[in-house]
């Protein structure tokens, strides 16, 4: 009789067993609970000899520590550089792609900020200007860069109130040319090409009024002046004439006039 009992037990004990096993199989948080449910139903049937649910994992220090840092993450990379120009400066922010830029020069009686966005190499160039500035003045300038969940900082300094004067290669020595015979005409001078430019504006960021003037011209490493609405800046050509000016100030559609070397050219955004 009490074999035929434990054999009773026995069969109805083992479809449970069943549906535990597989219950820890596929175990979940949610399933868990279930699971331990079960268990105190089958204590309770007297099939206590079932095997207890596991608990779930407890995270471990380091485990906790590891998620930590990748939440916080690392500084955001930031490098400043300086470019000089005859009457300017180029700050030229390298971080990464997209970032937000604000830097802040520093001048001996006032602070001037700017901001934009870094391009899709991760950096911009900001242009300031040091014609009409305390002469030798040491101007800080700082950097921040932020993505959504990243910031960091990074610093650079110019000298104010400076010309950088233009230099010119010594002549060489050289033995004079004989001078022509009389009955040898001289040469006619060559035709002389008149200065010229042309300008296009785009508007980088109407809220602000940041404007972006694009110029070419034939006049190389000459200074090129942007001005509209009482605001003016200037950048200096590069050896085939061209220019990109920061024009900080006039609003969308004003006119821009442009004057490099003995040329001028006009323009709006």
């Amino acid at each position: 009789m009490r074999a035929e009992r434990q054999t009773s037990m026995a069969n109805r004990c083992e479809p449970m067993r069943d549906f535990l096993n597989m219950l820890r199989a596929v175990v979940t948080r949610p399933m868990i609970a279930a699971g331990a449910a079960i268990s105190v139903a089958l204590t309770a049937a007297g099939c206590a000899s079932a095997t207890p649910v596991a608990s779930p994992a407890q995270a471990t220090p380091s485990s906790t520590a590891a998620l930590a840092g990748a939440g916080t993450g690392q500084p955001l990379s930031c490098i400043a550089l300086v470019s000089r120009h005859a009457t300017s400066v180029g700050i030229q922010v390298r971080t990464v792609l997209h970032a937000r830029i604000k830097v802040v020069a520093h001048y001996a009686t006032t602070s001037y900020a700017k901001e934009a966005w870094a391009d899709a190499n991760g950096r911009h160039t900001f242009a300031y200007d040091i014609s009409a500035t305390t002469p030798a003045y040491t101007v800080k300038v700082d950097v921040g860069v932020a993505t959504d969940h990243r910031k960091g900082s990074c610093s650079a300094s110019f000298t104010s109130g400076t010309r950088i004067a233009a230099t010119s290669s010594p002549s060489p020595s050289y033995a004079p040319a004989p001078a022509p015979s009389p009955s040898a005409p001289a040469p006619a001078p060559g035709p002389t090409t008149a200065a010229w430019c042309t300008a296009t504006a785009s508007v980088y960021n109407a809220e602000y009024d940041w404007n972006n003037v694009y110029v070419n011209s034939n006049q190389p490493y000459q200074d090129a002046t942007a001005s509209a609405d009482g605001d003016s800046f200037g950048y200096e050509t590069n050896g085939s004439g061209y220019a990109e000016i920061y024009l900080n100030g006039p609003p969308p559609g004003a006119e821009i006039t442009v004057t490099v070397g003995g040329a001028t050219c006009t323009t709006s955004d």
